[in-house]
């Protein structure tokens, strides 16, 4: 399965990039067009044509092979904590693959959070297709987080709501580590114990959910999504403007917000080297173990 993850992975890396490349030059083309368009005071902030790879992949393409995944698997045998080599369960990975590593190359001007879990999400689909146990589990998990990831991007795009963003990222993070956890505490001997793929990738699970979640008081780090009532430039230097919203919000919880989105500017500006450190310490150390 590996090198269906590998070979496959590059062929989706190239044909996705083709497919952001080509969106790129039809925007420039079309400088006014909708796909051209800049989002402003939402989480990711980019232009929208870079959405719609990511979008597509994570609302249509990596549920449809999930799902084939678990009604195709053979039930005498473990999927949820063993390994079957499935055709869909490939493609997952190389999907998650190929994606994650056109991304981080082509975007490589995306914040330090993202960058830090393209390259390690990239690495953990190969991972994850060379480990001999918990594939079906953390095959799972990856597409819990990848709901919630979709989520944001919504919200981003206008679809969602800020609420509905902000709890979807939160139980997306979440969700995994408790799953995670409660697995390897009261799995007992009915499961096997993780080998060193799958308990790379269980740390993993740990690493970035804690990290999300970290991030998502963010979707409130600008006006917008505080909920101003008046024109706030933050540490950064971005002007944020009045949250058509607040007026219907109760005066009580319309103060702090500047006080807010100026700390959570000074966070967020204070971890990127941080953030990259971790994920080479931790990329080294799952090619050593591997």
């Amino acid at each position: 399965m590996d090198t269906q993850v590998l070979h496959h992975g590059l062929c989706w890396a190239g044909s996705l990039g083709l497919a952001n490349f080509l969106l790129e030059r039809h925007t420039k083309r079309n400088p006014k067009g909708a796909l051209a368009r800049q989002v402003k005071n939402r989480f990711f902030d980019m232009p929208v044509h870079t959405y719609v790879v990511a979008t597509s992949g994570q609302a249509f393409l990596q549920p449809t092979l999930w799902l084939l995944a678990y009604l195709t698997r053979d039930t005498s045998k473990a999927w949820w904590f063993g390994i079957q080599q499935q055709w869909y369960v490939g493609e997952f990975l190389a999907h998650s693959f190929g994606y994650f590593l056109q991304d981080a190359a082509s975007h490589w001007d995306q914040s330090p959070l993202v960058l830090l879990h393209h390259v390690a999400s990239s690495l953990a689909a190969y991972v994850l297709a060379r480990g001999a146990c918990w594939q079906g589990f953390l095959l799972t998990m990856a597409q819990i987080g990848e709901l919630g990831s979709l989520s944001v991007q919504l919200y981003d795009l206008g679809f969602v709501s800020r609420r509905l963003a902000r709890v979807a990222l939160l139980w997306s993070s979440a969700l995994p580590i408790a799953f995670s956890a409660a697995a390897l505490l009261f799995g007992g001997e009915q499961i096997d114990r993780p080998d060193v793929p799958s308990g790379c990738m269980l740390a993993l699970v740990l690493v970035m959910g804690i990290m999300r979640i970290r991030e998502t008081p963010n979707l409130a780090d600008d006006s917008t999504m505080l909920g101003l009532c008046h024109p706030v430039i933050s540490t950064n230097g971005d002007l944020h403007l009045p949250d058509p919203e607040c007026s219907s919000r109760p005066m009580s919880k319309r103060l702090g917000a500047a006080t807010i989105c100026v700390e959570a500017s000074k966070r967020s500006s204070a971890q990127p080297d941080a953030k990259l450190h971790a994920v080479v310490v931790f990329s080294a150390a799952c090619l050593g173990l591997l």
